[in-house]
């Protein structure tokens, strides 16, 4: 798990956009684990890879968009003093 955190984070501290030859610099748990890592990130959508890079995937964004969006609505809907429900 904590192998499978710090790729997510590489990728998030280099502005979602880390070259994949740069991983060798990435601190490693086993290679072994690293590997397995990366492949359960990309193969459950949270990571993709494109020219050479690896970033966040797509569908990953429009789900943190969406998901912010909503917090916000939520967050206003309170600060106005109207009783919320969560669905």
């Amino acid at each position: 798990m904590g192998q499978c955190l710090e790729i997510l984070q590489t990728i998030i501290d280099n502005e979602n956009y880390f070259p994949a030859e740069e991983w060798r610099s990435v601190p490693k748990s086993s290679v072994g684990m690293y590997t397995k890592c990366l492949s359960i990130l990309r193969e459950n959508g949270l990571v993709q890879k494109r020219d050479g890079h690896y970033m966040l995937s797509t569908d990953l964004m429009w789900v943190l968009e969406k998901i912010s969006d909503r917090w916000r609505e939520l967050a206003n809907s309170v600060e106005r003093g109207e009783k919320i429900s969560i669905k």
